[in-house]
């Protein structure tokens, strides 16, 4: 039976950087790689540490090829600092937690990435198409993203209307919300309110059923939504 004891070795982790921890959501292979480089880090008093690639498979149970996934994860989430010197690299936790981010997209491994994966795995680049695996790529946005959670507002505050209403694709919902943002420079905060005011308004709530037609109306309902000195008409109470 397991007994840890402090006694014989403990991390010595700061609570503010823990809860900074316990707000963000880390993929599971991701959160098991930030565990290593926190037990090589502050477990031995250090800022940084050389941690080979075997170390962490050896730490963790991974094979390589989702070792480098996760590692690419948590750098394009900023909850990690690496530096390559020669054939050496370094990690480090990034402590400024208020440049973390959560993932909302699937990473984009570099080709030098992908050329390891398939020699280190070569069943991973045969793997057999199935409906799975399409549906799965085409998820490309996080329950937790802006993406996501505006698409999820404008459905609820459809539902409270029509509790019957379809379940959409929420996915491809969330791709127009991404190009309002993106490509259309809308914050998210001025798409939040004009959902809301379009789902109060008699006319406009049975015609904005779908992110699509949000962002193919937006102008009009904009200007509708803030001629009342640069405010909403109403507002509810926030969802999210």
């Amino acid at each position: 039976m397991a007994n840890p004891q402090v006694e014989n070795g403990y991390t010595k982790i700061a609570n503010e950087v823990l809860e900074a921890l316990a707000r963000i959501r880390i993929p599971g292979e991701a959160r098991q790689v930030l565990d290593v480089i926190l037990r090589k880090t502050y477990g031995f008093q250090k800022k940084e540490d050389v941690i080979a690639l075997s170390q962490f498979c050896l730490a963790t149970g991974i094979n390589k090829p989702n070792v480098f996934r996760a590692i690419k994860q948590l750098q394009v989430m900023n909850l990690i600092i690496k530096n390559d010197n020669a054939n050496l690299q370094t990690y480090r936790i990034n402590k400024d937690y208020s440049q973390w981010k959560p993932l909302s997209k699937k990473i984009t491994l570099s080709k030098k990435i992908i050329n390891v994966i398939e020699k280190d795995n070569e069943s991973l680049s045969k793997k057999i198409t199935t409906k799975d695996n399409i549906q799965k790529k085409k998820e490309i946005y996080s329950p937790n993203s802006i993406e996501i959670r505006t698409s999820e507002l404008l459905l609820s505050l459809i539902r409270q209307r029509n509790p019957n209403f379809k379940q959409p694709n929420i996915q491809s919902w969330a791709v127009h919300v991404d190009r309002m943002i993106r490509l259309d420079k809308r914050s998210p905060e001025e798409i939040e309110k004009v959902i809301r005011w379009c789902q109060q308004d008699s006319f406009w709530q049975n015609n904005i059923l779908s992110t699509e037609k949000l962002r193919r109306q937006y102008d009009q309902l904009c200007m509708k939504a803030f001629s009342d000195n640069g405010k909403p008409v109403q507002e509810r109470q926030r969802y999210y």
